[in-house]
This record gives C-alpha cells, sequence and structure tokens, in this order.
C-alpha cells in the first residue's frame, strides 16, 4: 500500500547574495503543487531578511529537485501557489503580492491585484480562479493576468473555499456559516442573498 513508509528525499540548499556576499542558504518550503505524477513545485519561505523565496521544480516525483529561481525580496511563507502545466503558474507571497509565470517557474511577473489575508489559490478552469479569506473575494477571469478584489458582506470572516465550476463555489466561517456562490438573474432574490461578481471567462 502507498504511504506506509516515507524517506528523505531531498535537503533544499541553494546560493544567493545578501549585501554582496554569496552565501549558501537552507531552504523551507512553505507550499507544494504538483501538475502530474512526475512534476511538481515548491515555493520556500524567505532564505534570509529581504534575500527572497525560492522556486523549485521536480520531475521526477520528488526524487530531485532543482532550484530554478530566487524572487529577491519576497516572502513565501504561508503562501499560495498553483500551476496549470508545467510551464504556467501563480502564487502570492506572505505580504500579498501576486505573480505569475509562463516558463516553468524560471521568471516571475508581478500582476495587478493584492489579497487580504493569508488564502489558497482555487481554480474551476484556466481562466476562473479565486482566493477568499475574511470578507475578501479576490478573482481573476484571465488565467491570473489580473486580480480584482471586492468586499463581501458575510456575517462571519471566511476560513475556507471551494470553487468546483466558474459560476459555483462555495464558503465557510465560524459559527457554523455556509454560504454558495453562484451565477442568478439580475432580477433573481432570496433571503439573505449576497451581491457577488460574475466571474465570467472574458
Amino acid at each position: 500500500m502507498e504511504g506506509q513508509s516515507w524517506r528523505p528525499a531531498y535537503k533544499c540548499s541553494v546560493k544567493a547574495e545578501v549585501t554582496g556576499l554569496s552565501r549558501d542558504f537552507a531552504c523551507q518550503f512553505q507550499k507544494l503543487n504538483f501538475v502530474s505524477p512526475n512534476a511538481g513545485f515548491a515555493i520556500s519561505q524567505a532564505l534570509d531578511r529581504g534575500t527572497g523565496l525560492v522556486v523549485a521544480k521536480t520531475e521526477d516525483g520528488g526524487d530531485s529537485w532543482h532550484t530554478w529561481t530566487v524572487l529577491p525580496g519576497e516572502d513565501g511563507k504561508e503562501g499560495a501557489l498553483y500551476f496549470f502545466d508545467a510551464d504556467t503558474g501563480v502564487l502570492r507571497t506572505l505580504n500579498g503580492k501576486l505573480f505569475r509565470t509562463s516558463d516553468g517557474g524560471k521568471t516571475w511577473t508581478g500582476v495587478g491585484g493584492q489579497t487580504e489575508g493569508k488564502p489558497g489559490i482555487e481554480f474551476a478552469d484556466r481562466q476562473v480562479g479565486w482566493m477568499v479569506r475574511y470578507r475578501t473575494m479576490t478573482y481573476t477571469v484571465n488565467g491570473g493576468k489580473q486580480w480584482i478584489s471586492r468586499e463581501i458582506g458575510f456575517p462571519s470572516p471566511v476560513i475556507a473555499s471551494s470553487l468546483p465550476t466558474p459560476d459555483r463555489g462555495y464558503v465557510v466561517g465560524e459559527h457554523g456559516m455556509v454560504y454558495r456562490y453562484r451565477v442568478v438573474p439580475v432580477e433573481y432574490t432570496t433571503k439573505d442573498m449576497l451581491a457577488a461578481p460574475i466571474m465570467a471567462a472574458k
């Protein structure tokens, strides 16, 4: 049976420059995301204050990892990571900044948008995704190239969410709160309904 035993596979370390001097650092992975049984990515917390986070990739199911890049000045602690395939992915850093890659994590570009709290990234398809935390919904309709945030009047802060399809999602929160997101006609109304943006892919 798979998973009955575990063995060490990789100990992350990277050489980076701090105040003009090259040093060796141990990496502490914070998030993993696999796009296939063999291909996966990881981000680390900051190597040192102001140094940046490490993005690493495996192509053999985690037996070995390659450090693709160090994202200067950023911290992956409590961050979020999502890859659509072996080339395209998005990440959120500790301070809520958002980045996107189209070359397998070798280079990253900052994208418009900012998050509140430390939500995970979920996508229903290659275009529509969201992050929901507390009372803020941050969403994209173009594969993470741009993110938009909206405050939603939930009665309790959201602590977890799920987005199975672009027009259907769920959030849960304190005191047994459960809300369902869905797209309805403009004239539709029901008790305790909250307005939210339509996440239709553009």
